[in-house]
């Protein structure tokens, strides 16, 4: 099985209000990651767009960002999900709404500065089998 691997080093302006990680197919956006900073909350907004519409939000009410710091973002897409690490600790997961295999290209915008954006492709075998 292959999963593939998106790391993103960067650090979150200090007058930051949001930023986001779209993973777009076409005009289709299959992963929307939305850290907000609005009215003193601070969170996350997970989402698909799809045929003009976007789906139901998922909301993680804290953000691993904190502004003017910087960030290590990664991103494991395996077969079912998204599992998505910030810092080197486990975030959150959001299941594949649309194929991930559709992806062909990356967006990345907002209140943030960036200075790595990588793609790693690997082999996951299971225990007892090579691959």
């Amino acid at each position: 099985m292959d999963v593939m691997m998106v790391t993103v080093f960067g650090q979150v302006k200090a007058d930051a209000d949001r930023f986001q990680l779209d993973l777009q197919s076409g005009s289709d956006i299959v992963l929307h990651f939305n850290p907000r900073y609005e009215g003193g909350s601070e969170y996350v907004v997970h989402n698909t767009y799809q045929n003009r519409n976007w789906g139901s939000e998922k909301h993680k009410n804290e953000t691993p960002f904190p502004r003017g710091q910087m960030f290590v973002l990664q991103i494991l897409i395996t077969q079912e999900s998204y599992k998505i690490s910030t810092n080197g600790k486990p975030f959150s997961e959001y299941k594949h709404r649309m194929p991930f295999s559709s992806v062909d290209s990356i967006c990345i915008g907002g209140t943030v500065e960036l200075s790595l954006v990588a793609f790693q492709s690997l082999a996951v075998r299971e225990r007892g089998k090579s691959i």
